[in-house]
């Protein structure tokens, strides 16, 4: 595969200034991330080459709570 224009990704963009990243080479920021990391340090998720999160907020969140509310209503009336 290929990043380009036009092209189906799923790619998560990190924070490079986000502690534990800082300062760290790109050859050890993988490490950091996953025995140090968390959220607040990916800045941007893409799935299929759409941007479904930004700064931690998905562009569906407000439908997806609501969704879920929903179902829990409704299993706590069954």
């Amino acid at each position: 595969g290929e990043i380009r224009v036009g092209a189906y990704a799923d790619l998560a963009v990190l924070d490079p200034l986000a502690s534990p990243l800082a300062g760290l080479s790109i050859e050890n920021v993988m490490d950091a991330l996953i025995t140090a990391g968390s959220r607040q340090n990916i800045s941007a998720t893409y799935v299929g080459g759409n941007r479904l999160v930004s700064e931690g907020s998905h562009f569906s969140e407000t439908e997806i709570q609501s969704a879920y509310s929903a179902a829990l209503k409704e299993l706590a009336s069954a």
